[in-house]
């Protein structure tokens, strides 16, 4: 054993038995940095040749500095000296256990028969049987037996307690647990049994593809974004809920797109987001008494029916138009027409289905009276009177018919008011202006009260309330 036990520096030794560094510090100075490091303990200190005691005259602590009690001054020289390592150059065999206190570090190629050790064991490789309480390998772990595991004690990797994987597994073959299942992630789940999740079923993405037979939920589904059913045809129909029961549903709290057709007894909600829906088909879109529809942003148009005989369509935007190039309106029965237009053509206006007036390109036809509150149009109402008389404000358009005198009132009618007095008597009557108020003969300048001959007619016209002019038989 050729170098074996050799103490001190030996011409095979790569490391350093021991170190030395001296200082000459221009001031005065109590740490030193040691730049080869130490260890706690091998390391001496000398002051101008003089040998410090350890703790009295300085300490050394942390592996690299070295700290005086008193001050090394100008001129002095300090001489630190560390012990390194003890080598063994080359140690083939060792007839009993072979023991170290710290660490044995290997750079070769070795095998060992056995090899007993209390902390950690490192080598970029292992080959053979490993056993022990804790197998720790910083990079992959390569086990080359080939042999398949059909049970907790066949294959290359048998362990015997649980096994914790921070990441992904991938198996080649098929995997068989006899327990139960609990994962966070996975892509795909193969069972010829059922497959029970005690927290949910969630899918992401891909959704849930049911190739055969029935899919049976005991209580509701509930969809978090969309749920697209591609068809729906008689003889493959979607159902919800039980047949015979009640207390179940369908939930959908994002979208709900469904390519074919939606039947149901009934729908509930505000439907107040609901965007392109079409009608169609044999059935109708159905609302409840004092429920509308609403169309524009801020529901500018309305169509509702409050119950009872009142039905509304509303505009709230200020301008509402129908368009047509015919249009009608009729009685609800459909039996009579109300009022009906033509583009380019008349309109029409009926009573009790009979027309009664009709646009023309010069003007209006009417078919019956045309009257205003005073009566026909084409008459002069007539008002009898046989004692005096003051004119009131309804007698405007009127003809008065007496035989006796006629009293006009101030501020009682209107500028362009006009009403005729008609002398029903063989003697002349008088017709006297009221307070305040003045009458003139048509082409006079004085007024006054003026004489209606017998048998005369006369026609009085406002010009304010309180001014007329009378023409006529006039005295």
């Amino acid at each position: 054993m050729p170098n074996n036990g050799y103490i001190g520096r030996s011409p095979g030794d790569s490391s350093v038995i021991v170190a030395r560094e001296s200082f000459t510090p221009g001031a005065a100075t109590t740490d030193f940095t040691f730049a080869s490091g130490y260890t706690v303990g091998y390391i001496d200190c000398y002051l101008n040749g003089v040998r410090q005691v350890y703790g009295t005259d300085y300490t050394a602590s942390n592996g690299t500095t070295v700290g005086l009690t008193s001050f090394a001054q100008s001129g002095d020289v300090l001489e630190l000296v560390a012990y390194k390592s003890f080598n063994v150059a080359n140690l083939e065999t060792a007839s009993g256990n072979f023991t170290v206190g710290n660490k044995l570090t290997v750079s070769g190629i070795s095998s060992f028969t056995d090899v007993v050790s209390s902390g950690i064991i490192t080598a970029d490789s292992f080959s053979g049987n490993l056993t022990g309480a804790s197998v720790s390998s910083s990079g992959p772990l390569t086990i080359s037996d080939t042999t398949a595991s059909t049970t907790t004690t066949t294959g290359a990797l048998i362990v015997s307690g649980g096994v914790g994987i921070a990441k992904s597994i991938f198996v080649g073959e098929g995997i068989s647990i006899a327990g139960t299942i609990t994962y966070n992630d996975v892509t795909n789940v193969d069972s010829i049994g059922i497959v029970t999740a005690g927290k949910g079923f969630r899918a992401t993405t891909g959704g849930v593809i049911v190739t055969a037979g029935v899919s049976t939920f005991a209580n509701h589904i509930i969809v978090g974004t969309g749920l697209s059913i591609a068809g729906v045809t008689t003889s493959h129909k979607a159902r919800f809920g039980v047949v015979g029961a009640s207390g179940t549903s369908l939930h959908v709290h994002g979208d709900a797109r469904i390519t074919g057709v939606v039947t149901a007894t009934s729908f509930i909600g505000s439907g107040a987001n609901l965007t392109s829906l079409p009608v169609g088909g044999g059935n109708s879109l159905s609302f409840n008494d004092g429920v509308g529809a609403y169309w524009g942003n801020s529901t500018d148009l309305q169509i509702y029916h409050t119950g009872g005989d009142y039905s509304y369509i509303k505009d709230n935007s200020g301008r509402a138009y129908l368009r047509s190039n015919r249009f009608y309106m009729q009685n609800n029965a459909g039996d009579e027409n109300l009022i009906y237009a033509e583009a380019d053509d008349a309109v029409y206006l009926y009573f009790n289905g009979t027309k009664q007036l009709e646009t023309t390109a010069t003007g209006v036809s009417i078919a019956g009276t045309v009257s205003d509150i005073k009566g026909s149009l084409r008459t002069i109402p007539k008002v009898a009177k046989t004692s005096s008389y003051t004119l009131v404000e309804s007698d405007v358009g009127k003809c008065v018919s007496t035989d006796s005198g006629v009293t006009v009132p101030n501020s009682v009618f209107a500028a362009g008011d006009a009403v005729t007095i008609w002398n029903d008597s063989s003697s002349s009557i008088t017709i006297t202006q009221g307070t305040g108020f003045q009458l003139r003969k048509a082409g006079e300048t004085s007024t006054g009260n003026v004489t209606l001959t017998n048998f005369g007619l006369a026609t009085i016209w406002w010009n304010t309330g309180g001014t007329a002019v009378i023409t006529g038989n006039l005295a």
